[in-house]
């Protein structure tokens, strides 16, 4: 009698067990969306910061959209520009002002280029010292905000500095109206995955 109950238990349980294996068999994996990825590469010297001392040399860079599934192309890119400033508080500390981000242009897909191919780029310190000549910053003293390019040495034909620090970023439309703005950290990082999420550099 045992026997005939324990068979019985055991012919329920491995139809349980074929129905629920059944059922997740049948079930799809929901479809994952392709996306964008890009990279973009600062120049070589000279020409990778700005030159305090030339300020007509533009910094160049290559920059290009990647769809590794090739499902997706572009239809828009906008560029920003962020700026810092490092500087010393009246107490001696080291602080980092932030002036913020600002749009700087946009291109359309068939500026962009195509898949896996780069498109040459510059950018030039008249084009940022545009973007940021409203800056004010309170730099702690005692004085409220006052212009950035009133401080840290800043002078009408040398508007920048070395303790200066300028990122390029971008958000990336594609055809289908699908709009990237930011990445993971993963995506990021262009020494494993061949992308990245901003274009970094400085003055000298």
């Amino acid at each position: 009698m045992k026997f005939f109950k324990y068979s019985i238990f055991s012919v329920l349980a491995f139809a349980l067990f074929a129905v629920i294996a059944c059922e997740k068999v049948q079930s799809p994996l929901p479809d994952f969306e392709t996306a964008l990825t890009a990279e973009g590469i600062l120049g070589a010297a000279p020409n990778n910061a700005f030159a305090v001392a030339t300020p007509a040399t533009p910094v160049n860079y290559k920059w290009g959209w990647k769809s590794i599934d090739n499902k997706n192309t572009v239809s828009k890119v906008e560029f920003f520009v962020t700026m810092t400033e490092s500087y010393v508080d009246k107490d001696g500390n080291s602080r980092v002002a932030n002036h913020g981000t600002k749009a700087w242009k946009v291109i359309d897909g068939s500026a962009a280029g195509a898949n896996h191919k780069y498109i040459d780029g510059t950018i030039t310190q008249a084009e940022v010292y545009n973007l940021f000549q409203a800056a004010t910053f309170d730099y702690g003293k005692g004085g409220g905000k006052v212009s950035v390019w009133s401080q840290n040495g800043r002078t009408a034909t040398a508007r920048f500095t070395t303790k200066d620090t300028f990122i390029i970023t971008w958000h990336i439309t594609a055809a289908d109206g699908r709009k990237f703005t930011e990445w993971s950290v993963g995506l990021c990082d262009r020494t494993t995955v061949g992308s990245n999420c901003d274009i970094t550099f400085g003055a000298k």
